[in-house]
């Protein structure tokens, strides 16, 4: 089982989500190809600095469109 964690997102900081994606992002690039899929994406910490509806709709938007396409397909 292959477990891919976020934690303290902070949307609603300085920083883009996009910004904030760079470094896992560029983590599991590094990975081999094989490794690069996981079975679970799990978000904790803080998602959100200032818990403005829009940025809920921001980290949704994050997870359908950036987070999805890292989870493996179910056997």
């Amino acid at each position: 089982m292959r477990i891919l964690h976020l934690s303290d997102l902070h949307r609603g900081g300085s920083e883009t989500l996009k910004a904030i994606w760079g470094g896992p992002q560029s983590a599991i690039r590094k990975l081999p190809e094989a490794e690069q899929r996981f079975d679970y994406i799990v978000v904790s910490g803080d998602l959100s600095e200032t818990a403005r509806p829009g940025e809920y709709d921001e980290l949704l938007e994050f997870t359908l469109t950036t987070l999805t396409p890292y989870l493996r397909e179910p056997e």
